[in-house]
């Protein structure tokens, strides 16, 4: 079985294992491409260990059986599992008891550029120390401007026009991923598969606001 996903990260992971439990389903082995692309900079096999039954490409060869689901629905009668995904690099960054914010303010979000008010207010009342997964420089300097909180890494300037495109690269977005997952609460930003994602294996809806 083979299938392909050109979207963002967590897109591509839904995707990828929800149709690994179909084609296990049918006793295939499930060959999906991940190309290398503004999107998802890096590849799979660098971040991850290998996945029984998935077969993870770079190439899309739409002249030989590639399904091109673009990273947006998952398989609709198999779910991901996400206990599958075993990153290949140390993500317990606090090893105390913490809570977490995802702020998307890439691409659409403009609010979450502007004036990320509901996360600000998440981090004041904290009353432990916070984990912020964010994807621009400035909204990782306002945030941390408001609180003390905890992030992988200083995200440099970049030539990249500010709103349209992530400053992140994958490593620090998988770190994210996890740090965020294993958080006592979660406050993540709706309409974003990252955030999405991260309830999904939390098994538990934590609230998604913008602004």
């Amino acid at each position: 079985m083979k299938y392909s996903c050109g979207a963002g990260l967590c897109n591509r992971l839904r995707v990828a294992l929800s149709y690994l439990e179909y084609a296990r389903s049918l006793g295939e082995e499930l060959v999906f491409t991940w190309p290398i692309n503004d999107a998802c900079n890096e590849a799979f096999d660098l971040h991850f260990e290998p996945i029984d039954g998935l077969k993870i490409t770079q190439e899309l060869d739409r002249d030989h059986g590639w399904q091109d689901r673009h990273g947006v629905f998952p398989h609709p009668d198999h779910h991901p599992n996400y206990d599958l995904i075993k990153p290949k690099y140390e993500i317990d960054l606090i090893r105390t008891p913490y809570n977490a914010v995802h702020i998307r303010s890439s691409e659409h979000w403009e609010e979450n550029r502007k004036n990320p008010s509901e996360f600000i207010r998440f981090i004041k009342e904290s009353k432990l120390p916070v984990w912020l997964a964010t994807d621009l420089r400035q909204t990782q300097v306002l945030v941390s401007s408001h609180g003390s909180v905890h992030t992988f890494a200083t995200i440099e300037e970049s030539d990249r026009i500010e709103e349209l495109y992530r400053h992140t690269n994958l490593k620090h977005s998988v770190v994210d991923l996890f740090m965020c997952v294993k958080a006592q609460n979660f406050l993540g930003t709706k309409y974003s598969s990252f955030s999405e994602t991260i309830n999904c294996m939390r098994n538990q809806q934590g609230p998604l606001v913008n602004g």
